[in-house]
Protein backbone atom coordinates (compact mmCIF):
# COMPACT_ATOMS: atom_id res chain seq x y z
CA UNK A 1 0.00 0.00 0.00
CA UNK A 2 0.91 3.67 0.06
CA UNK A 3 2.34 3.57 3.59
CA UNK A 4 4.50 0.58 2.65
CA UNK A 5 5.93 2.53 -0.31
CA UNK A 6 6.61 5.54 1.91
CA UNK A 7 8.33 3.27 4.43
CA UNK A 8 10.59 1.85 1.73
CA UNK A 9 11.36 5.33 0.39
CA UNK A 10 12.26 6.62 3.87
CA UNK A 11 14.29 3.50 4.56
CA UNK A 12 16.25 4.24 1.40
CA UNK A 13 16.64 7.85 2.52
CA UNK A 14 18.08 6.54 5.80
CA UNK A 15 21.10 5.04 4.06
CA UNK A 16 21.60 8.15 1.92
CA UNK A 17 21.62 10.47 4.93
CA UNK A 18 24.05 8.42 7.02
CA UNK A 19 27.01 10.27 5.53
CA UNK A 20 25.38 13.69 5.59
CA UNK A 21 25.69 14.33 9.30
CA UNK A 22 25.09 18.09 9.27
CA UNK A 23 21.94 17.77 7.18
CA UNK A 24 20.66 14.81 9.21
CA UNK A 25 21.54 16.58 12.48
CA UNK A 26 19.51 19.61 11.47
CA UNK A 27 16.52 17.41 10.61
CA UNK A 28 16.77 15.58 13.92
CA UNK A 29 16.90 18.82 15.91
CA UNK A 30 13.80 20.08 14.10
CA UNK A 31 12.05 16.77 14.69
CA UNK A 32 12.88 16.71 18.40
CA UNK A 33 11.17 20.08 18.84
CA UNK A 34 7.86 18.57 17.70
CA UNK A 35 5.76 16.69 20.27
CA UNK A 36 6.46 12.98 20.70
CA UNK A 37 6.35 10.63 23.66
CA UNK A 38 9.36 8.45 24.51
CA UNK A 39 8.86 5.48 26.82
CA UNK A 40 11.25 2.70 27.85
CA UNK A 41 9.71 -0.66 28.68
CA UNK A 42 11.15 -4.04 29.65
CA UNK A 43 10.29 -7.70 30.09
CA UNK A 44 11.91 -10.95 31.14
CA UNK A 45 13.23 -13.16 28.31
CA UNK A 46 14.72 -16.33 29.75
CA UNK A 47 17.05 -15.17 32.52
CA UNK A 48 17.56 -11.70 31.08
CA UNK A 49 15.62 -8.49 31.39
CA UNK A 50 15.36 -7.00 27.91
CA UNK A 51 14.22 -3.47 27.17
CA UNK A 52 13.09 -1.31 24.29
CA UNK A 53 12.39 2.36 23.58
CA UNK A 54 9.11 3.48 21.98
CA UNK A 55 8.83 6.88 20.29
CA UNK A 56 5.21 7.77 19.51
CA UNK A 57 3.30 10.79 18.26
CA UNK A 58 1.32 12.46 21.04
CA UNK A 59 -1.89 11.98 19.04
CA UNK A 60 -3.50 8.55 18.77
CA UNK A 61 -2.59 6.86 15.52
CA UNK A 62 -5.09 5.00 13.34
CA UNK A 63 -4.72 1.22 13.09
CA UNK A 64 -3.42 1.71 9.54
CA UNK A 65 -0.33 3.53 10.88
CA UNK A 66 2.60 1.10 11.13
CA UNK A 67 4.95 0.24 13.94
CA UNK A 68 8.56 0.34 12.76
CA UNK A 69 11.03 -1.74 14.78
CA UNK A 70 14.64 -0.57 14.26
CA UNK A 71 17.62 -2.84 15.02
CA UNK A 72 20.84 -0.94 15.65
CA UNK A 73 24.19 -1.66 14.08
CA UNK A 74 27.19 -3.16 15.85
CA UNK A 75 28.80 -0.89 18.47
CA UNK A 76 25.91 1.58 18.27
CA UNK A 77 23.89 2.48 21.33
CA UNK A 78 20.14 2.97 21.05
CA UNK A 79 20.54 6.76 21.22
CA UNK A 80 23.25 6.70 18.53
CA UNK A 81 20.95 4.66 16.26
CA UNK A 82 18.06 7.05 16.86
CA UNK A 83 20.31 9.98 15.97
CA UNK A 84 21.68 8.51 12.76
CA UNK A 85 18.78 6.67 11.18
CA UNK A 86 16.59 9.70 10.39
CA UNK A 87 13.38 7.82 11.23
CA UNK A 88 12.13 10.39 13.75
CA UNK A 89 10.07 12.29 11.14
CA UNK A 90 7.70 9.31 11.05
CA UNK A 91 6.77 9.94 14.68
CA UNK A 92 6.90 13.74 14.54
CA UNK A 93 4.56 13.87 11.54
CA UNK A 94 2.08 11.38 13.03
CA UNK A 95 2.80 8.67 10.45
CA UNK A 96 4.11 5.80 12.60
CA UNK A 97 5.34 4.59 15.97
CA UNK A 98 9.05 3.76 16.31
CA UNK A 99 10.38 0.91 18.46
CA UNK A 100 14.09 0.53 19.25
CA UNK A 101 14.91 -2.80 20.92
CA UNK A 102 18.01 -2.50 23.11
CA UNK A 103 20.75 -4.91 22.09
CA UNK A 104 23.15 -6.71 24.45
CA UNK A 105 26.40 -4.75 24.69
CA UNK A 106 25.57 -3.06 21.38
CA UNK A 107 25.36 -6.31 19.41
CA UNK A 108 22.88 -8.92 18.15
CA UNK A 109 23.47 -12.67 18.14
CA UNK A 110 22.94 -13.96 14.61
CA UNK A 111 24.08 -17.59 14.60
CA UNK A 112 27.12 -16.78 16.72
CA UNK A 113 27.84 -13.44 15.04
CA UNK A 114 28.48 -10.72 16.16
CA UNK A 115 30.23 -9.20 19.16
CA UNK A 116 29.31 -9.89 22.77
CA UNK A 117 25.77 -11.10 22.00
CA UNK A 118 27.17 -13.84 19.77
CA UNK A 119 29.84 -14.81 22.28
CA UNK A 120 27.27 -14.96 25.09
CA UNK A 121 24.80 -16.92 22.90
CA UNK A 122 22.00 -14.42 23.60
CA UNK A 123 18.62 -15.58 22.26
CA UNK A 124 17.73 -12.42 20.37
CA UNK A 125 15.19 -14.25 18.19
CA UNK A 126 13.20 -15.09 21.34
CA UNK A 127 13.44 -11.46 22.49
CA UNK A 128 12.08 -10.09 19.21
CA UNK A 129 9.39 -12.78 18.97
CA UNK A 130 8.16 -11.78 22.45
CA UNK A 131 8.55 -8.07 21.72
CA UNK A 132 6.23 -8.00 18.69
CA UNK A 133 3.03 -8.97 20.54
CA UNK A 134 3.95 -6.54 23.33
CA UNK A 135 4.16 -3.55 20.98
CA UNK A 136 1.42 -4.76 18.61
CA UNK A 137 -1.13 -6.76 20.63
CA UNK A 138 -3.30 -8.93 18.40
CA UNK A 139 -1.28 -7.81 15.36
CA UNK A 140 -3.77 -5.00 14.81
CA UNK A 141 -1.32 -2.76 12.90
CA UNK A 142 1.25 -3.23 10.14
CA UNK A 143 4.63 -3.94 11.71
CA UNK A 144 7.88 -3.38 9.83
CA UNK A 145 11.51 -4.01 10.77
CA UNK A 146 14.59 -2.02 9.77
CA UNK A 147 18.05 -3.45 10.43
CA UNK A 148 21.40 -1.77 9.94
CA UNK A 149 24.59 -3.87 9.58
CA UNK A 150 24.55 -6.38 12.49
CA UNK A 151 20.89 -5.40 12.99
CA UNK A 152 20.32 -6.15 9.30
CA UNK A 153 21.73 -9.64 9.77
CA UNK A 154 19.32 -10.05 12.68
CA UNK A 155 16.45 -9.03 10.38
CA UNK A 156 17.60 -11.61 7.80
CA UNK A 157 17.68 -14.22 10.58
CA UNK A 158 14.06 -13.43 11.43
CA UNK A 159 13.10 -13.64 7.75
CA UNK A 160 14.50 -17.18 7.75
CA UNK A 161 13.38 -18.41 11.18
CA UNK A 162 10.05 -16.59 11.69
CA UNK A 163 8.90 -15.21 8.32
CA UNK A 164 5.46 -14.17 9.52
CA UNK A 165 6.69 -12.00 12.39
CA UNK A 166 6.94 -8.77 10.35
CA UNK A 167 4.89 -7.51 7.41
CA UNK A 168 7.93 -6.02 5.67
CA UNK A 169 11.61 -5.36 6.30
CA UNK A 170 14.38 -3.05 5.14
CA UNK A 171 17.98 -4.24 5.49
CA UNK A 172 20.90 -1.82 5.23
CA UNK A 173 24.50 -2.83 4.55
CA UNK A 174 24.13 -6.44 5.71
CA UNK A 175 24.12 -9.90 4.26
CA UNK A 176 22.57 -13.09 5.67
CA UNK A 177 24.59 -15.64 7.58
CA UNK A 178 25.34 -18.91 5.77
CA UNK A 179 22.45 -21.35 6.10
CA UNK A 180 19.78 -18.62 6.27
CA UNK A 181 17.18 -19.77 3.74
CA UNK A 182 14.03 -17.75 3.13
CA UNK A 183 11.14 -20.17 2.58
CA UNK A 184 8.16 -17.78 2.46
CA UNK A 185 7.71 -14.76 0.11
CA UNK A 186 8.21 -11.50 2.02
CA UNK A 187 8.41 -7.77 1.37
CA UNK A 188 12.12 -7.01 1.70
CA UNK A 189 14.13 -3.95 0.66
CA UNK A 190 17.90 -4.52 0.65
CA UNK A 191 20.20 -1.48 0.45
CA UNK A 192 23.94 -1.74 -0.18
CA UNK A 193 26.63 0.85 -0.85
CA UNK A 194 28.80 0.67 -3.98
CA UNK A 195 31.95 1.34 -1.92
CA UNK A 196 31.24 -1.14 0.91
CA UNK A 197 34.21 -3.57 1.14
CA UNK A 198 32.33 -5.99 3.42
CA UNK A 199 28.89 -6.21 1.78
CA UNK A 200 29.47 -5.85 -1.98
CA UNK A 201 26.65 -4.35 -4.01
CA UNK A 202 25.25 -6.47 -6.83
CA UNK A 203 25.07 -4.83 -10.25
CA UNK A 204 22.37 -7.25 -11.44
Amino acid sequence: GRMMKRFLILATAFIVTLGVTVFAGANILNAIERPTTTVTDSMKVGNLTRSWVVISPTKTLPTSAPIIVVLSGLAASTSQEINRDNMLPYATTDKAELVYPVSIRESWNVGGCCGAAGNLKIDDVAFLEQLVPRVDPGHSRPIYIVGYSNGGRMAYDLACTDPGLFDAMAIMKADPMPGCVVTKPQNVLVVSALDDPWVPSSEE
